[in-house]
Formats: structure tokens, sequence, C-alpha cells
């Protein structure tokens, strides 16, 4: 009967053992499994979306631009494992904008917010929440972005003249705004402070190519 009740407890102790290196090996909790689902099913909804001759210019849903001249990429703006979905275009007018971010939910892909592009890049803090919209008039323009915000989504901007404007001297200006995104001129060391705020220690910008939505570029690139 000991020698029962011992090779219960050997069998018990490997049992233990096995699950203890079964775990370090790093298999999967359901909840990851559950988000690689549905990272899966998002950029499966992407490729579909982005294979159609038109699509809706994101939160302008009556406007439709052809994908053929649209560029994209995927970004983790917020903070999930889920990527959104960056698409480009210059089919549309400026005030417009030449950008758009698509999120799937609800199974299905929806646009979330319209800003302006002239970068080749985009340019954002990796799952902050912040994202940077840039465009060229007379001079550059860096607008910091809440993603997703209800109001005015630009938190902070910066104004480089790059010597376009002869009438401006060359050099940065930064402004911080309010809710309702009025502008006003503040120091390189409030701007720094807000953003902190924002991103936290991260100052890293994540910065990642367009790529021109092509079946071979979709296939390579949105997964």
């Amino acid at each position: 009967m000991k020698k029962n009740n011992r090779i219960t407890g050997l069998f018990r102790k490997a049992i233990v053992i096995l699950l203890a290196v079964v775990l370090a090996a790093g298999v999967p909790s359901p909840t990851d499994v559950q988000a690689a689902s549905q990272k899966s099913k998002a950029t499966s909804a992407y490729r579909s979306f982005m294979s159609k001759s038109k699509i809706p210019w994101g939160t302008y849903s009556r406007l439709k631009v052809s994908t053929s001249k649209c560029s994209f990429t995927l970004a983790y703006i917020n903070n999930d494992n889920i990527p959104e979905l960056v698409v480009t275009t210059h089919e549309v007018a400026h005030a417009v904008g030449y950008g758009a971010i698509f999120t799937y939910k609800n199974g299905k892909v929806q646009g979330v917010v319209n800003f302006n592009q002239d970068d080749s890049k985009f340019k954002y803090y990796k799952k902050k929440g912040v994202y940077i919209s840039c465009y060229v008039m007379g001079g550059e323009t860096h607008n910091y972005c809440k993603y997703p915000n209800s109001g005015s989504d630009c938190v902070l901007a910066t104004f480089y003249n790059n010597g376009v404007r002869t009438d401006m001297k060359k050099g940065t200006t930064y402004y911080k705004a309010n809710k309702y995104g009025v502008r006003t001129k503040t120091s390189k060391s409030t701007f720094s402070k807000t953003l902190k705020k924002l991103v936290g220690n991260n100052k890293k910008v994540a910065k990642v190519s367009l790529k021109k939505n092509t079946a071979a570029n979709r296939k390579k690139y949105i997964k």
C-alpha cells in the first residue's frame, strides 16, 4: 500500500514538473489564441477591403476613392494586438485629408478618422494612441493627434519653415491645442512635457513605409 502511495506521489510530481516545462516553453494562453484569431480576421478583412476597386474614404462614407491610386500600411496605434489599416491617396481634396485610418470592428472594416499625410512614411507612437499628421503648406506642419478621440484630435503641433515662404523666419514653432482644436504658441519645454504625458517615456517614433496597393503588396504586408 505504501509502495502504491509512493508511486502515486511520484506520478503527481512528474505531472507538475511536466506542466511547468510546458508553460515555460511558451504555450499560448486562451487569451493569446483569441487575440491571434482576431488579428487574423482583421488582416483578412483588410486584404479584401483593399482588393475592391473603390472604397469609402474614411469617415466620408459617401466619398469613394480608387484603391489603385492608394498606398497603405498597418500600424499598432492603440493598445491592443489588432493593427489599424492606414491608407493614403491624393485623389481627394486636401481639406478632406490625404490619409484615413480604418479599424476592424464588429466583423467589418470601419473608417475612424481622416488626416493629412504628405510624407512617404506614417509616424506614430506604438500602442500609445498617438499618431502624427504631416503636411506641407508654406512649411512643414506636424500635428500630434490622439487616436481615437471625440472632438478635436490635435493635441500638439510643430511648424518648421523650410524656406518656402521668404516672409517667415526659419526654425521650429511649437503649439499646444485645447479641446476645441484652437492652437496657441508654446515653449519647447511645455511641448515636451505635454507629449510625455501622452506617450510616457516612449520617445521613439515608429515610422512605417506606405506601400503601393498591389496584390503582391497586400499579400506580403497585410498579415
